[in-house]
């Protein structure tokens, strides 16, 4: 009988493989609504801390940044001055007192929306109100009578370097030149400051940067084209367009997310070798994936039901009149943010058509409303017509002005410039009294022509034209007028006459029959359908 004996030789146990040093970036931008979209379930800061949560468990350090537009304009900063959204960002970490480390936050060119000296103060109120850091490498904010800057808050910096899992990360801010208020002295070149931030950063040991930047995505992506390498950030995490979009330029990334936090972006950074592997990825803030978080969401209902108690007994009107019904529509309005901004709608001709009949005696032979004015962001269905509803297509007063432009200039840079960049810009315009075709492929615009007393003609380069549009397009005190300075000041005729305040009387005027608005084709867009 044999006997076997098998040796089985035992090698000690493998060291782990050590993970690899990684963080996330959660991002958003352009958030008006605390609440997001009502009717729809989408988006909303409640299902933003929601989405930092499941973030946070997956094992990473994760940033928090917005890339500007959060305190104007909306229905309750119209009462609060933006107070509400601070609350609310404050509770994004879950400690409404705690001072949120890893949340970052960039002027948008909303933030300046009132512009004089004293809204400045009120600036400074709501950055020390924050439990998070602003960022603004390129704002020069102005000196006040004691000699200080007027928006001097300690959470303001022009830059931070943050430690992420042994991860040395470098952010700075640029805001749009768009936009200046007389609290601030300058608002530089944005290319130029970062290429200063980036150099600076990286000397203090930035391993990684990333611009936190409310600009047009052109000027994004040029800025990546033209500092190229270490002298540029390695991402940009952008605001401004309204627009989820990932835009990749070599091996960096621009990423912004749909306005209203209607979307995220969500960005995973690992080392890899000496550089890093960048993987962006969009995240719908629906109501299925992403409930909101009921401390967050409880702050929200606390401050919409105050608004409404606030709006009312201000306006001398029952409690409860937002929500009340002032008329109905018969037919759905089409005023969803990407459809206004590229495309005629109903709601844009039943405005602009307002527009050009509130003037009969003098003259008025077209209206021209710029779609940025216009911001409730979401369709109605055929029904019933609320003050909010009107409220919140329509947050600014949005004063109108007659002006006589001649032919040429309205033909050829006037409604040309309504089409350039289409990518869903405020600019976009919404007509009455002309039209024309938008050719999607050229990026022009052909076939204008204007409505008179016997049908339709060409504009003639010879003609004055008598035109009335919003006074942002014509008052460059106002902002930058949507690039609109083809425009004469010197032009303007008077008018007195608001927007909201004709929207308002015209709903209430058509009673239990309600409103019936139709696009009829005054804008053909050749990318939708064959166009004559």
């Amino acid at each position: 009988m044999w006997l076997s004996l098998i040796v089985f030789a035992c090698r000690p146990p493998e060291s782990p493989t050590p993970p690899v040093p990684a963080f996330a970036v959660v991002s958003v931008n352009d958030t008006y609504r605390i609440e997001g979209l009502p009717e729809s379930g989408q988006g909303g800061l409640a299902r933003l801390r929601t989405l930092r949560t499941e973030t946070q468990a997956a094992g990473m350090p994760a940033l928090l940044l917005h890339a500007g537009d959060l305190l104007y304009p909306s229905l309750l900063s119209s009462s609060y001055g933006g107070e509400q959204m601070i609350d609310v960002m404050n509770r994004l970490d879950g400690d409404a007192t705690a001072f949120d480390d890893h949340l970052f936050v960039v002027f948008g060119n909303h933030e300046f929306d009132k512009k004089k000296l004293k809204d400045g103060q009120k600036l400074d109120a709501r950055v020390e109100e924050s439990q998070f850091t602003w960022l603004s490498s390129n704002i020069t904010f102005a000196n006040g009578d004691d000699g200080l800057p007027i928006v001097d808050s300690e959470h303001l910096a022009p830059r931070a370097l943050v430690d992420l899992d042994g991860i040395k990360v470098g952010i700075f801010g640029l805001t749009t030149p768009a936009k200046v208020p007389d609290f601030v002295s300058t608002i530089d070149d944005p290319a130029e400051t970062a290429r200063a931030e980036v150099a600076l950063l990286r000397s203090h040991g930035a391993e990684f940067v990333i611009a936190l930047t409310h600009l047009e995505v052109r000027n994004d992506l040029a800025l990546l084209t033209s500092l190229e390498g270490p002298l540029g950030p390695d991402l940009i995490v952008g605001g401004h367009d309204h627009q989820s979009m990932i835009e990749q330029v070599g091996d960096r990334y621009v990423v912004k997310g749909d306005a209203d936090a209607v979307s995220a972006v969500r960005t995973i950074v690992r080392r890899q070798g000496a550089g890093f592997a960048v993987t962006p990825e969009r995240v719908a803030l629906g109501p299925d994936a992403y409930p909101p978080e009921p401390t967050v969401q409880a702050s929200i209902d606390g401050w919409i039901a105050r608004h409404q108690r606030d709006f009312c007994s201000q306006a001398k009107i029952e409690d409860g009149c937002l929500d009340a019904t002032i008329g109905r529509t018969t037919v759905p309005l089409i005023a969803e943010e990407l459809l206004m901004r590229r495309f005629e709608t109903n709601t844009g001709d039943w405005l602009a058509d307002l527009a050009r009949g509130a003037y009969p005696d003098q003259g008025v032979q077209v209206a021209l409303i710029n779609s940025g004015s216009i911001r409730l962001n979401r369709n109605v269905a055929a029904g019933p017509l609320t003050r909010r509803h009107l409220e919140e297509l329509l947050p600014y007063p949005t004063g109108l002005k007659i002006v006589d432009v001649p032919g040429k200039v309205l033909r050829d840079a006037v409604l040309q410039h309504a089409i350039e960049d289409w990518t869903g810009n405020g600019w976009f315009l919404h007509v009455s009294g002309l039209g024309f075709t938008h050719d999607v492929a050229t990026g022009t615009i052909r076939d204008v022509w204007i409505a008179d007393g016997h049908g339709k003609r060409p504009i003639r380069d010879d003609e004055t034209v008598r035109v009335v549009t919003t006074d942002y397009l014509v008052d460059p005190t106002l902002g930058n007028r949507d690039g609109y300075t083809m425009i004469d000041v010197a032009w303007a005729k008077g008018g007195d006459a608001t927007l909201k305040d004709l929207a308002l009387g015209a709903v209430r005027a058509a009673g239990d029959a309600g409103i019936s608005p139709a696009a009829d084709g005054r804008i053909c867009t050749t990318s939708e359908r064959a166009c004559p």
